[in-house]
């Protein structure tokens, strides 16, 4: 289904091509398809691009920026997403929302609070998150 005002790029290259990934993989919403893609530099129309891609051969899926969501795939055996201890978790990630170090965890939504706002205490200069599962809760570049 066509989304209104949207004219999808001219790629420049139909052949397959494989590309080296530049993220690791993540789940991608946009035009209300969702796509496990990672992020590769290419060539769209006429002009040099990051886009989502995805599958072996780096099809296209949307322009970086352009998605309506993404989060990290989850990793099985690979906490804070299943079978964790804690119902909240608290980790340092980098601008692209990828997990760097997880730094703390709670049983609770009050303790978890108070174990965010100390992580964006010790480290200022650093993107900090609060999630629940897969659910984030607080990120300390956003409003609240």
């Amino acid at each position: 289904m066509p989304v209104a005002g949207y004219n999808k790029p001219q790629l420049q290259n139909h052949v397959p091509v494989t590309r080296t990934p530049v993220s690791g993989d993540m789940i991608i919403c946009y035009a209300g398809k969702w796509q496990v893609c990672y992020q590769a530099r290419g060539k769209i129309d006429d002009r040099k691009a990051l886009a989502w891609v995805y599958g072996p051969d780096s099809r296209f899926f949307c322009e970086v920026g352009d998605e309506q969501f993404r989060c990290d795939v989850p990793i099985p055996d690979t906490r804070p997403f299943f079978n964790d201890q804690f119902n909240y978790t608290i980790e340092m990630i980098d601008e692209e929302g990828v997990r760097l170090e997880r730094l703390a965890g709670a049983g609770n939504v009050s303790v978890a609070r108070a174990a965010y706002l100390e992580a964006i205490r010790t480290h200022p200069n650093r993107l900090i998150q609060m999630r629940t599962g897969m659910r984030l809760v607080r990120r300390s570049d956003e409003k609240d």
